[in-house]
């Protein structure tokens, strides 16, 4: 169940609920205060939510927002998108053009609001629909405002709560309210500096509201290798303690209850046809190994399914059964995880449902405020004394392999009794690495044959896992595309795509570069280290703002044999290089055979998962910059008599 960051951020607001009062504003860019206009493309001058709900099965959520366009960059975040579905109806939708006075312009017609289905680049089948605009203009700044009204059939009160959801936009006034009966009662957890604890107040109706406060955030300045958006917005988490999802009743009050409700939406939807059950016996009936028969189910699902996304009523959280998945021969993450579990369960091997977050930027799991933090389902398999994770999604794969998106963080594990919380396994940076050998040998001067193998290991291998799904030519368009070097022609190019034991992507090619070494008077400039990862620096930040923020690379190891001319001489090798930083790793060694000609080039870098504050990054930088200079030094050749060995290291 995979979905893009944009649409979380829209079905997390949409599942929100509120009431707005309707008074007069100020919106002249003038009255904006010059702190919030620092490093903004935009400010949200008011962004009020209210969430109200009424019974168990009927909330409303009423929404003000008005923004501040102030430059072109900002202009798709004048844009809304309101959600619409079988739980969901939007109402009252008023949307006000204002000029950089303040002052009104029009109101936006009914035929200026679109809808867009949300498969429309996303998924292939959902009932989930957007009510969008498309506000196009010349003219900055402008202010739009909008008003709107969502009737729910839901009281499904999960959902992060922030004004401050994109980088370069500031927040003048938000607020947040909910109102519920007196009877019902959930938890909220704050996170920033500016956020307190809520303002309770009982009403006269029976019913209680929390309410929050914003005001003067200033925007994110967009910076190089940056913390998470977690880290640096202030955002509520909102949590049910019970709760009504289209008609399956849960409690999210723990772990433990929460995995109960997942159960309750997926009993009865393993049943196997009779065909499929004698199916899966035969195949795996030659096999005494646990792992084997996981390994070969495996198999068996990716060969007979493919995934799409499904979001289909409570398909959002349902998974379709597995006779429906077979039958249709596609399914989502959750329905192709129940059908595996349900071969291997017909099998005896037992397997747990598991939910977690997959992707680079999520908000980590709070162990002790239990949330639907989830967007993605996997599937947990017990193997004596370890555990065997599976991704049903991706055929490229095997079993065991999660990928970087799944890996390391907490998952919650559905057993019987319910949810279990429990982490996926990290990477471990010693066992990712690109390893590559390259033979280079001079044809004619200027000249250079090349014969590389490179292998791709651990969290590397997803690097070039779905290189198997691409042409020929595009593999090799790939190649030309990211060698630093001109008049390139690549002669052979293959991939082989190792499972066993471990994961693993080979890469062969041989290639030329016609015009290799540059010409300095009487002296010839080669540039030893080729074909490598390069990893670009950033530039020096004079006021840097955001703390350093740094994901663990793989290692990466070159060797590079160079077969030099005997009428050459090595006028100038340079020095080795040692570097060892808080932000990671780099060595590059020179070694000169004299007797064959023969000069060989090690290099070694890593980049250090870790957190450092804003006056660090200028040091990570100058770290990145002597890398990228010391991979494209030069060694000096001259020509002269045969066998001369002549060397200079200053």
């Amino acid at each position: 169940m995979h979905i893009p960051k944009t649409i979380q951020s829209i079905l997390l607001i949409s599942l929100l609920y509120l009431q707005i009062p309707l008074w007069a504003q100020e919106y002249s860019v003038s009255s904006i205060a010059p702190s919030l206009l620092e490093n903004a493309v935009a400010v949200i001058r008011e962004y009020h939510t209210e969430v109200e709900i009424i019974a168990d099965n009927n909330s409303v959520l009423r929404q003000k927002k008005a923004i501040t366009i102030l430059e072109p960059r900002g202009l798709s975040l004048a844009d809304i998108h309101i959600a619409r579905d079988s739980f969901r109806r939007p109402r009252r939708i008023r949307a006000i053009l204002y000029d950089q006075e303040g002052t009104m312009i029009r109101e936006l017609g009914a035929e200026e609001l679109s809808t867009q289905n949300l498969h429309t680049g996303y998924s292939v089948y959902s009932d989930i629909e957007f009510i969008t605009t498309d506000i196009r203009t010349n003219q900055f700044p402008f202010t739009i405002e909008y008003v709107y009204e969502v009737y729910s059939t839901i009281n499904y009160l999960n959902q992060i709560w922030s004004p401050l959801s994109n980088l370069e936009v500031s927040v003048e006034n938000a607020s947040l309210r909910i109102i519920t009966p007196l009877a019902m009662s959930f938890r909220h957890k704050e996170t920033g500096d500016q956020l307190t604890a809520p303002m309770i107040t009982e009403m006269e109706n029976k019913k209680r509201k929390h309410f929050w406060q914003l005001e003067n955030i200033a925007a994110l300045k967009d910076e190089p290798f940056m913390p998470q958006w977690f880290r640096l917005a202030p955002h509520i988490i909102i949590s049910p303690d019970d709760f009504n999802y289209g008609g399956y009743t849960g409690s999210m009050q723990s772990w433990e209850e929460f995995g109960q409700w997942i159960n309750k939406l997926n009993k009865g939807r393993q049943g196997l046809p009779i065909r499929v059950r004698r199916e899966i016996r035969n195949l795996t009936a030659d096999l005494t190994d646990t792992l084997e028969i996981i390994k070969r189910v495996h198999q068996y699902v990716q060969d007979q399914t493919r995934y799409v996304s499904i979001n289909l009523g409570i398909g959002g959280f349902q998974p379709e059964t597995a006779r429906g998945v077979l039958r249709n021969q596609f399914g989502d993450c959750k329905a192709l995880s129940n059908l595996t579990q349900a071969l291997l369960a017909h099998l005896g091997i037992p397997s747990y449902y598991t939910l977690i977050f997959s992707g680079s930027d999520y908000l980590p799991v709070d162990p002790e405020f239990p949330h639907n933090y989830f967007n993605h389902a996997i599937l947990c398999v017990p193997l004596g004394q370890d555990t065997l994770w599976l991704e049903t999604t991706v055929s490229q794969f095997p079993p065991g392999y999660i990928g970087s998106s799944n890996s390391d963080r907490y998952v919650l594990v559905v057993t019987p009794e319910g949810g279990v919380l429990t982490r996926t396994p990290p990477f471990v940076q010693e066992q990712s690495r690109t390893t590559q050998v390259v033979h280079a040998g001079f044809k004619e001067e200027g000249h250079v044959e090349f014969t590389l193998h490179k292998t791709f290991e651990g969290l590397n291998f997803e690097d070039r896992a779905f290189f198997g799904m691409y042409s020929p030519h595009d593999q090799r368009e790939f190649l030309l595309h990211t060698t630093d070097m001109a008049d390139v022609r690549v002669n052979h190019l293959e991939y082989i795509f190792r499972h066993l034991p471990e994961p693993l992507v080979e890469k062969n090619a041989q290639m030329e570069a016609m015009h290799f070494m540059r010409r300095a008077g009487n002296r010839f400039l080669l540039q030893p280290v080729v074909l490598h990862q390069a990893f670009p620096p950033p530039p020096f930040a004079e006021n840097r703002i955001n703390p350093l923020e740094l994901g663990s690379t793989g290692v990466y190891i070159d060797t590079i044999h160079w077969r030099l001319p005997l009428h050459f001489s090595i006028s100038h090798l340079p020095e080795n290089v040692l570097l060892e930083t808080p932000f990671g790793e780099y060595r590059l060694e020179f070694t000169f055979n004299a007797e064959n000609h023969h000069l060989e080039v090690k290099r070694r870098f890593l980049l250090r998962a870790g957190y450092h504050e804003p006056e660090k990054f200028n040091e990570f930088a100058s770290f990145l910059r002597t890398v990228y200079q010391k991979d494209r030094t030069y060694v000096f050749l001259e020509a002269g008599g045969a066998g001369s060995t002549a060397i200079s290291t200053e």
